[in-house]
Formats: structure tokens, sequence, C-alpha cells
């Protein structure tokens, strides 16, 4: 076990190759045999992308770093919105079966981050299962504008990078800057293909107007700010989370110990689809002794006063489990929110769209958390990223 006073524990659990992210960036990457858990760590952060392998982690949230920061847009790219200039550029993100939440933001900040380069308005085209603007609201970034003519092969072009990762490595040393020349270069890809620009020389004077430091440009390093600067919550769901976090942090010292837990291969109400098995149900034990043992006896916070467990699943009965393991007043968690941002899921304008938003405050209620347990999915470790 490691200890330090900043960081407490850190320790990865679960059957995979296991990475522990920390909010100042500490990464411990511990590789054993499956069902078993680890003493074996390797203290680094490399600049390469959190990606696809990314899996379980433990994280502790510094306090210190917990409130949050003001961001604001470069000079150039806010005037580039703000102006009627007929010749102004786009950059439009287009999702369409793109994988879930947290597949759907590497593409999407990646195209972002794109955008901020070729000194481009952002947009994004996002209408499967509903269109995000009846999920969350524009903040800095007005993505939601609408394109006064119609987007065609004339005044396009088409960039589909899908879940090809070798697409990262040309990027290196692409002409970024120089893509296309022609309005709007529309972008279809689920993966983090913006850690490509900070290894490619063309581009480091343009990250220097742009006030980021090159060993900054990476998506995990710029997650927050780049997500809030294009996000904000509806004032409706600001007001329900003010509600549900005066239950999960029922007094000023109570401890939120937060556990993510993906399971896959479900097929439950609308959702017609079978995943990957990421993990045995019966696994999810291994969460609660993990949090049991780690986390509240070794702080001595046994009662439902001095902390409060938050779950969230793909499977309901996952937060059933824990409620009748920890018991249910030390337990608070959303009920309905188990599910999977997929391309079928609903149809576009389906009035069942609330289901969706309900999904995202899930997310963003992981970046209240004071510890995380997340399992392998985007969704938690992005959810932790932010704040």
């Amino acid at each position: 076990m490691i200890k330090n006073k900043n960081l407490c524990y850190l320790i990865a659990i679960l059957s995979l190759a296991m990475t522990v992210y920390i909010i100042n960036y500490v990464k411990i990457s511990v590789k054993a045999p499956p069902n078993q858990f680890f003493n074996y760590f390797i203290k680094s952060f490399p600049e390469e992308a959190v990606d696809e392998e990314t899996t379980t982690m433990t994280m502790k949230m510094n306090t210190t770093t917990a409130t949050a920061t003001t961001t604001t847009l470069s000079t150039t790219m806010t005037t580039r919105m703000m102006s009627d200039d007929v010749e102004r550029k786009y950059v439009v993100f287009s999702c369409d079966g793109c994988g879930g939440w947290g597949d759907r933001l590497k593409g999407l900040l990646s195209a972002y981050a794109l955008a901020q380069l070729m000194d481009r308005q952002f947009l994004i085209d996002f209408r499967q299962p509903c269109s995000l603007a009846n999920i969350v609201d524009e903040n800095q970034v007005k993505w939601n504008a609408k394109p006064n003519e119609p987007i065609n092969s004339q005044n396009s072009h088409n960039y589909n990078l899908g879940y090809n990762f070798g697409a990262i490595k040309d990027l290196e040393s692409a002409d970024i800057l120089h893509l296309t020349s022609k309005k709007y270069l529309l972008i279809h890809g689920a993966i983090m293909f913006a850690d490509a620009f900070a290894k490619n020389k063309k581009v480091e004077k343009r990250l220097r107007q742009l006030n980021y430091e090159t060993s900054e440009f990476y998506l995990h390093k710029q997650f927050h700010k780049w997500y809030n600067e294009l996000f904000k919550l509806p004032d409706e769901i600001m007001r329900r989370r003010e509600e549900f976090m005066r239950r999960a942090r029922p007094t000023p010292n109570s401890q939120l110990i937060c556990a993510q837990v993906r399971i896959g291969n479900r097929t439950s109400g609308k959702l017609k689809l079978i995943e990957e098995l990421f993990m045995p149900l019966n696994d999810s034990y291994k969460y609660w002794d993990f949090i049991k043992s780690e986390l509240l006896e070794k702080q001595n916070l046994t009662s439902s006063n001095n902390y409060k467990l938050f779950v969230t699943s793909d499977h309901e009965s996952i937060k059933l489990q824990a409620a009748a393991y920890f018991g249910p007043e030390n337990v608070v968690y959303n009920v309905g929110t188990s599910l999977h941002l997929e391309k079928d899921f609903l149809s576009e304008n389906d009035p069942d769209c609330p289901l969706i938003r309900d999904l995202l405050f899930d997310f963003h209620l992981l970046g209240e958390c004071d510890t995380l347990v997340v399992s392998h999915s985007g969704y938690g470790l992005f959810g932790a990223l932010n704040r």
C-alpha cells in the first residue's frame, strides 16, 4: 500500500491492466494476474493519450485543487465566433454511431482542439440518440449555431477518423493548420486524436499564440477547461444537483465516495444491444470489499453522517447490491440512469430524451467525489477529470 498525505490511498483493483489517475496527474500503472489486488506501481505520467486501454482506477481528489478554475477562450477564437464575417470557416463535429458518452467526448473535444488550432468556429452536429442541445446548454462557445447554407461536397471536406487509431500517428506530422481550405471541415470519429497535436512541430507557434504550453496540450490535461468552455448544465439540472448533493454530503465534513461500475453485456428496456462483457456481474463485490477495507475502515468512516457512497453503473442491480452491502442509509444513487449512450438507443426527438439527460447527470456528479473508484470506462475517467 502506498500512502501520501496529499494523495492518500492509491491502489488499483480488478482484472485487467490497471491505471490510477490522480487529480494532479500522477499516474500509477499496474499489471497483474486476473482477479487479484495489486501492489506493483510504476509512477509516471507519459504524454500519450489515455485511450481504450485505460481500465480500473481509484482516484483520491486533492481537496486543494477542488475549486473550479475560470476558463477563457483565446481572443482570436472569441472574435471569430462573435463576428458576422461571411468568410468565417468551421470545424463541425458530427456524431453518428460513435459509441458511448466517453467515446463521443474523445472525438468531440479533439475536434474542438483542432478548431482552436485552425482558428475556426466550432459546431456540433449531435442528434443521435438525442439532440445534444436538448441535454446540455452552450456555455462560452456557440456550438449549436446553424449554418445559413447547405453543407455539401463543394463547400466541405469530410475527415472520417472513426476508430482508426493509426490516424493519430499520421496527425503527428500532418499540416494540421491547412487540412483543407473549404469552408466546412467535417470531423467524424470516436478517438482521442487531439493528443497528436502536441507532438506536431508544425503547430508549435500556433500553440504559443493560443497561450498553451506544448506539454499541456493533451486532452486529459485540458479536459475540464475545454468541456466547460463548451457546456453548462441547464438551470433545472443545476437545482437538481444541489438537491442531490444535500443528500450525498449531509455535513460539511462528510466524505463522498463514488463507484462507477461498468459491467457490459446487458439487454434491458429499449436498449437492444449486447456489449462485450467487461466484468462478471458478481465481481462487483470486489469494489465493495475494497471500499470497505481501504477507504472506510482505514479512515474510520463508520456512519452515514461521515460518508456516503454514490454508485453509478450500466446495471441497475449494481446500485441495489451496494445498498444491501453497505446499508441503504449509506448509499445514494439515481434510479433509472443505468444506460449506455449508443446510436440506436433512442430515436431523434424521442420524448424519452430526459433519460439521456439523467445519464449525463450522473456523469457530472462524478466530479463531486472525494474518492472515486472507476471501472474500464471512458465515462468514468472523464467524469473524474471534470473538476
